[in-house]
């Protein structure tokens, strides 16, 4: 009978603390989903001044560009272009540089206000160094980074890595929010969803992997088309293959 006693006592203890969590859940989920919302943020104020804006994403990116410029908080705009993708090798889109110069165009933002740096497609940690190489070679520039909100914590990261304190220094992150939604309210939509718990497994993918290269880059889609045929027939012994391509 003591055991059974002891056993119930345990069970209901254990169920007072299960409903009490629950119901703690209930009444602060919005303070506790913002909080680990705001995990995955890296904003810094305004600085006063800046000589450069940086491209880097985020929803309404050239309008908030565009404003930078027409407030005085900076003058000019820096782009990084890497090589087109297929798409845009092919002439079916606009290159990332075109696109940048269409869109700040129409914004006010005349040609001579951008800055255009070339830099490697692979691995997305290169432009980065890119830009470590730029700040040397420009030691008065300082940079307000135009980033997703979402992403802002795990771009800082990787500055943290890469640049050195003074060209960290020299940077400010400008988290940009979505429209959709922001820490306050991301669990209210699907799209809201799916861009935490991507950022947050994208986050903790790049903290325990770090750096992972990417295929070799070619956006004529004939030599990727030979070059993954290829490697598929020396995989599987269809060396036959080869000669065909």
């Amino acid at each position: 009978m003591l055991f059974f006693r002891r056993l119930i006592r345990l069970v209901r203890l254990r169920l007072f603390w299960a409903v009490a969590a629950l119901a703690a859940l209930t009444v602060f989920h919005s303070a506790i989903l913002t909080g680990c919302a705001r995990l995955l943020v890296a904003d810094q104020p305004l600085p006063e001044s800046a000589t450069h804006v940086l491209l880097g994403g985020g929803d309404r990116q050239f309008d908030r560009a565009a404003e930078l410029l027409a407030s005085g908080r900076c003058g000019r705009v820096l782009i990084q272009a890497g090589p087109p993708d297929r798409l845009a090798f092919l002439g079916i889109l606009p290159t990332w540089t075109e696109l940048c110069r269409r869109e700040l165009g129409q914004r006010g933002v005349r040609d001579e206000q951008l800055v255009v740096q070339t830099i490697e497609p692979q691995p997305s940690w290169d432009a980065v160094r890119a830009l470590d190489r730029w700040l040397a070679e420009h030691p008065d520039a300082r940079l307000i980074v135009l980033c997703d909100r979402f992403r802002s914590g795990e771009l800082a990261y990787v500055y943290r890595q890469i640049l050195s304190n003074e060209h960290q220094a020299r940077l400010t992150v400008l988290a940009l929010p979505d429209r959709r939604y922001d820490e306050s309210n991301w669990w209210r939509s699907r799209t809201g969803i799916k861009a935490f718990f991507g950022t947050l497994l994208a986050r903790g993918y790049t903290r325990v992997r770090g750096e992972e290269s990417g295929p070799p880059y070619d956006p004529d889609p004939d030599a990727y088309e030979r070059r993954v045929v290829g490697q598929w027939a020396v995989g599987s012994g269809r060396t036959d293959f080869i000669s065909r391509l």
